[in-house]
């Protein structure tokens, strides 16, 4: 019963430890890219991520405190980055002739000229896979 206790530690900590790597890595891009606000946000989930996982691997008894201002680092990078990183179907009905742009939107993309292009893009936009 222990060794399969064991095993499931790991595992979740592996997993912890791919999360916190996908996190850094996704971090770098988007701050290469110039996004340095999002690119914040996947350094918060990386770190609420990491306090989790150095729990998990090492059985160290994190403190209540502790366990609350990571779990708050990774919801409250996931609620900002799902409210921020833009699908290709929500950047296709940005660029449409009757779009409704939100306020405070910084990246809005240019109008599709002709019908024919928008139903291109549209094609494109399906394809992706959202």
């Amino acid at each position: 019963m222990m060794t399969m206790i064991r095993s499931v530690k790991w595992l979740g900590g592996a997993a912890g430890i791919i999360g916190v790597v996908f996190d850094l890595a996704n971090s770098y891009s988007e701050i290469k890219k110039g996004h340095i606000k999002i690119g914040v946000a996947y350094l918060f989930s990386a770190a609420g991520g990491g306090i989790l996982t150095y729990g998990a691997i090492f059985s160290v008894a994190l403190s209540p405190i502790l366990i609350v201002i990571a779990v708050a680092l990774i919801l409250g990078s996931a609620i900002y980055l799902s409210l921020n990183i833009k699908n290709e179907i929500q950047r296709w009905l940005m660029s449409c002739l009757w779009r409704n742009v939100p306020m405070g939107e910084s990246d809005i993309p240019e109008i599709w000229p002709t019908s024919s292009i928008e139903i291109e893009a549209f094609g494109k936009a399906l394809e992706s896979g959202i």
